[in-house]
């Protein structure tokens, strides 16, 4: 009997396990929250892992995001279809989303920028890529013992 008193006041065979255990029991409010958001990720994941978008999505976003609910809109024909009610849909999350549409409305941005601003942002979105890059190789270099002394 006194074994089993001792084996029962010993510590935990899984002390990580019992410190889990306690962390759950204070913060359950903010346990669930982080299981909500887990399971949302893994039902988007599987949802959208069967689907893409194609280029006509963008255009449907973009004519959505300058365009009225009009009937001229809600009848627009693209490359021979009418769809109403899915035209009222792209329109409506279109309005609700708290998305911001960038890669639909960059054609305008594209026009109000010019030839000339789409010219200095791309040689500086490839200096930045290009210092990404160096960046990576002399971490890898650093990370297999080059560089470093011994």
């Amino acid at each position: 009997m006194a074994e089993t008193q001792r084996a029962l006041k010993a510590a935990p065979a899984y002390p990580e396990l019992a410190g889990s255990v306690r962390w759950l029991r204070a913060n359950p409010i903010l346990a669930a929250g982080v299981l909500l958001i887990a399971a949302q990720l893994w039902w988007q994941a599987g949802l959208l892992g069967r689907s893409f978008f194609r280029l006509d999505d963008y255009i449907y976003l973009e004519h959505a995001s300058t365009s009225g609910l009009t009937w001229s809109y809600l009848t627009w024909v693209d490359a021979g279809h009418l769809d109403v009610v899915g035209s009222a849909i792209v329109w409506a999350l279109v309005r609700i989303s708290p998305e911001d549409w960038t890669l639909a409305t960059a054609d305008r941005l594209g026009r109000r920028m010019g030839d000339t601003g789409i010219h200095i942002l791309t040689r500086f979105m490839g200096l930045l890529l290009m210092a990404i890059a160096v960046q990576f190789i002399l971490s890898g270099l650093s990370a297999a013992g080059f560089g470093t002394n011994h």
